[in-house]
């Protein structure tokens, strides 16, 4: 089944409003290489990857990609710091984390009504490389690409739009 039938399928199924046919969607992975994938309705425009280890490059970067693409919707990969990994973050200077937040900051200057976050583990285990492949969307060699392209897929699939109402989700 294609992505958009699927999607049409879900959403109507848990009774989600449907998603406009000029809606904007603007997915990221962030980290040191951060993921970016853009979905116009339920099909995907573009992805790629942007060197994010500078904050200032990230910035320009990110904001690049807000003029470019004019999103109805952020959808961010979010990042916790778990008990059991605490060690590993000890002297970070938590370059995710912060990319996160100028990817946010960016998105309330520009005025995006939806900022969604999601835990890493729900694109991930819903949409798997398999599923990617078969709708098409799998992009080779893209780690963090797809990673974003799988956020923009679960949001499409399972997420509530509220086009008119500034509004924060967080999933999971």
């Amino acid at each position: 089944m294609e992505f958009a039938d699927l999607a049409k399928q879900i959403r109507w199924q848990k009774e989600l409003p449907e998603i406009e046919t000029m809606h904007v969607t603007l997915c990221f992975d962030p980290g040191h290489t951060t993921g970016w994938a853009v979905f116009k309705c339920m099909t995907l425009q573009d992805s790629g990857e942007i060197d994010t280890t500078d904050i200032e490059k990230a910035t320009a970067e990110v904001e690049l990609l807000l003029s470019e693409h004019q999103p109805d919707a952020l959808v961010i990969e979010d990042y916790r710091v778990y008990k059991w990994r605490a060690k590993h973050h000890a002297g970070s200077d938590m370059l995710t984390t912060r990319v996160i937040g100028c990817i946010e900051t960016l998105a309330v200057i520009c005025h995006i009504p939806l900022i969604v976050k999601q835990p890493a583990h729900i694109a991930k285990g819903f949409c798997d490389d398999k599923k990617l492949r078969k709708w098409g969307y799998y992009s080779k060699g893209q780690k963090h690409a797809r990673d974003a392209i799988r956020h923009g897929c679960y949001f499409l699939l399972f997420g509530a739009i509220k086009k008119a109402d500034r509004a924060r989700q967080t999933v999971g």
